[in-house]
C-alpha cells in the first residue's frame, strides 16, 4: 500500500514563517528535508508548486534530490499562480516542466520517474484558459515528453485535480512580498 503525501511550498524563514506560500526553488533546503522526511514515511508524491518559471533549475535539483534520497517519491510539479499572483496558461506551464524534465534527463535520466506533474483545472479557469483547452494542451506536451524520454505519459501525471469552478473566484494570495 502506498501514501501519496501532498506537501506544498514551505513556510520559511523569510517571512518569519508567515506566508502560506513561499516558492520552493527560493527554499530548497526546506524542500530536501521535506523530501528526506517523506521518502522515510514511504510517502509516493509531493507536491511542489511551480511558481517561478524562471527557476527550473532548481526545481530540476528537487527531482534529482528525490532520486538520490528518496528513489520511490515522485515531486509533482502543480500548476499555480506566479509570484506575481498571475496564473499562467498551460503552454507557460508546459514550457518551464519540459525544461525541468530536459534538466533531469541531462544529469540523471533515471530520475524522470521521480517527476510528476499535478494538474489543477480550476487554476487554468482563473488564468481566463478554458480548462479543457488547458487540458488538451497539457496532454499532448506529455506524450511529447513521454516519447522524447521514452516513458508512458501516464507515469508524467501524477494526481489530476477537477472541480465545477466556471467563473472567477476569490482565493488567498499568501506570497510575502
Amino acid at each position: 500500500q502506498t501514501m501519496p503525501l501532498p506537501v506544498g511550498t514551505p513556510m520559511g524563514p523569510k517571512t518569519g514563517f508567515k506566508s502560506l506560500f513561499e516558492d520552493a526553488a527560493d527554499n530548497l533546503d526546506i524542500v530536501k528535508d521535506q523530501i528526506r522526511v517523506a521518502g522515510r514515511m514511504g510517502a509516493t508524491g509531493m507536491v511542489v508548486h511551480l511558481v517561478d518559471m524562471k527557476q527550473t533549475e532548481a526545481y530540476a535539483s528537487l527531482v534529482l534530490y528525490a532520486r538520490e534520497h528518496a528513489p520511490g517519491l515522485k515531486i509533482a510539479f502543480e500548476n499555480t499562480y506566479d509570484k506575481s499572483k498571475k496564473f499562467p496558461t498551460a503552454a507557460e506551464f508546459m514550457v518551464a516542466f519540459k525544461e525541468i524534465a530536459e534538466k533531469v534527463a541531462g544529469k540523471d535520466p533515471l530520475a524522470l520517474n521521480n517527476l510528476g506533474l499535478l494538474l489543477d483545472t480550476a487554476h487554468y479557469n482563473l488564468s481566463g484558459e478554458d480548462p479543457l483547452v488547458s487540458a488538451y494542451t497539457i496532454a499532448g506536451e506529455l506524450d511529447d515528453i513521454a516519447k522524447t524520454y521514452g516513458m508512458d505519459k501516464k507515469d508524467l501525471l501524477w494526481e489530476l485535480h477537477i472541480n465545477q469552478n466556471i467563473g472567477p473566484i476569490g482565493f488567498f494570495t499568501g506570497f510575502s512580498p
